[in-house]
C-alpha cells in the first residue's frame, strides 16, 4: 500500500489547484498553467497540496499529481487530440442530422485512443495510492446510480490511504471521469489488489463523466479541505482553471421552436448545463473566499468560435486555443494596475513559505 498523501511543509497555507471539464478545451487550462510556470520559472506543482479535476480536467489533475510536466501534458494533447476528435463537418442542418443519426447507437469517439493518451502520461500501472498529493476526481456510477468522488485519502481518517480506491489504476480513474455521455462509452473497470496475497479483485462499476454533476469541482474541493481534512478555512487558497465554457449566450428569437433537434445539435444542451454549473460554483466561492479564490478563464472572440469546441482538435484548434490562453494571461499581467489584486493573489498562490518565484513580467 502506498504511503498516505502529504500536504508538505506549508502549515500556514493549504493550496488547491482545480480544473474544470471541457473536452479538448482543457488545452486552454494547460496553456494558462504553462504561462504561469514560465513567469515563475518554477513548477506550480511544488506549491500545490490538493489537486481536483473533472473530465479532461481530471486527466490534467492526475497527471500533475503524478509529477508529469505541463509541457509533456500539452504535447500529449497536441499529438493525440486530432486522432481522438476527428474533424467535424461544417455546421448546417444536413450535417447536424447526419451526426445525430450516426451517433444514435454508438458513441462517436474511441475510449482506446483516450486511454493511449492517458497511459503516455501516467503509465499503465500507476495506482491512485501512489500519488503524493491529495487528489479528488468525480464520476457517476451508472450501476449504482450514485455519484462517486475518487480520493487517495480516507475521508473518515485522512491520515490513512483510501483503501477503497488506493489500488485503482490512475488510468481507470481518468477514463471514468472523462467518459462523457454522447461522446464516449461508459468506462467499466476492476481494481486489482497489489498485496502479496492472491491477486484479488473487485468490480468497480460502470462510470460516466463527473461533469454530469460536478463539471467545476472547485466547491467540493473547498469542502474537502475544510470539512474532511480539517484545514482552517482562512489558510485555504484555490486556483481554478476554466475551459472557456463558463459564459454562454444564445439568441432567443426562435425560442418557440427550441425542440429536441435544437438542443441536441452543436452541443447546446451540454454547453448550457456546463455554464450554469460553473457560474453557480464560482459565485459561491467568490463570495465566501474573496481574494483567496482565483479563477482564470477566457472568452473566445466570435471569429475563434469556429475553431473551438469540446470535440474540435487539430492545428486550427491548437493555434486558436493557445492564442486565447496567451491573450488571457497577458490581460492579467498588464501594467495599468487594474489587475493588481489578481496578480497579488497569484503571487501568493506561488508562495510556500518561501516564494516559488516572482510572477509577472514579460
Amino acid at each position: 500500500m502506498a504511503k498516505p498523501p502529504t500536504s508538505g511543509s506549508r502549515p500556514s497555507r493549504f493550496q488547491i489547484l482545480s480544473f474544470t471539464g471541457g473536452g479538448y478545451l482543457g488545452r486552454f487550462s494547460v496553456g494558462c498553467l504553462a504561462d504561469l510556470e514560465k513567469r515563475s520559472q518554477a513548477k506550480i506543482r511544488d506549491s500545490v497540496d490538493f489537486f481536483a479535476g473533472t473530465s479532461i480536467g481530471g486527466i490534467v489533475a492526475l497527471a500533475l499529481a503524478a509529477d508529469i510536466s505541463v509541457d509533456k501534458i500539452a504535447a500529449a494533447f497536441e499529438r493525440h487530440g486530432p486522432r481522438l476528435f476527428t474533424r467535424r463537418r461544417k455546421p448546417g442542418p444536413i450535417a447536424n442530422v447526419w451526426r445525430l443519426a450516426r451517433n444514435i447507437f454508438a458513441a462517436p469517439y474511441s475510449n482506446e485512443i483516450l486511454k493511449e493518451l492517458i497511459n503516455e502520461l501516467v503509465g499503465d500501472d500507476r495506482r491512485l495510492g501512489d500519488l503524493d498529493r491529495y487528489v479528488l476526481i468525480p464520476a457517476f456510477n451508472l450501476r449504482t446510480g450514485s455519484i462517486v468522488w475518487f480520493r487517495n485519502y480516507n475521508p473518515k481518517c485522512p491520515d490513512e490511504p483510501n483503501y477503497e480506491f488506493a489500488d485503482a489504476k490512475v488510468t481507470d480513474i481518468a477514463l471514468a471521469t472523462s467518459a462523457a455521455p454522447t461522446y464516449f462509452r461508459p468506462h467499466d473497470f476492476k481494481i486489482y489488489s497489489r498485496s502479496t496475497e492472491a491477486q484479488a479483485s473487485h468490480d468497480a462499476g460502470d462510470y460516466v463523466d463527473g461533469g454530469v454533476f460536478a463539471n467545476c469541482p472547485d466547491l467540493r474541493a473547498h469542502h474537502e479541505a475544510v470539512s474532511v481534512l480539517q484545514c482552517k478555512e482562512s489558510i485555504v487558497n484555490i486556483l481554478a482553471l476554466g475551459t472557456t465554457t463558463e459564459n454562454i449566450a444564445e439568441p432567443t428569437h426562435n425560442v418557440r421552436h427550441w425542440g429536441l433537434y435544437y438542443w441536441l445539435t452543436n452541443h447546446r444542451l451540454t454547453d448550457v448545463l456546463m455554464a450554469a454549473q460553473q457560474q453557480n460554483v464560482v459565485s459561491i466561492l467568490r463570495e465566501r473566499m474573496n481574494e483567496r479564490y482565483v479563477r482564470i478563464d477566457g472568452e473566445p472572440a466570435e471569429a475563434q468560435l469556429a475553431y473551438m469546441g469540446l470535440d474540435i482538435a487539430g492545428a486550427g484548434a491548437e493555434e486558436t486555443i493557445h492564442d486565447l490562453a496567451t491573450a488571457t494571461m497577458q490581460k492579467i499581467w498588464n501594467t495599468d494596475g487594474q489587475n493588481a489584486d489578481l496578480q497579488e493573489s497569484l503571487q501568493n498562490f506561488g508562495s510556500s513559505g518561501n516564494r516559488v518565484g516572482d510572477f509577472g513580467g514579460s
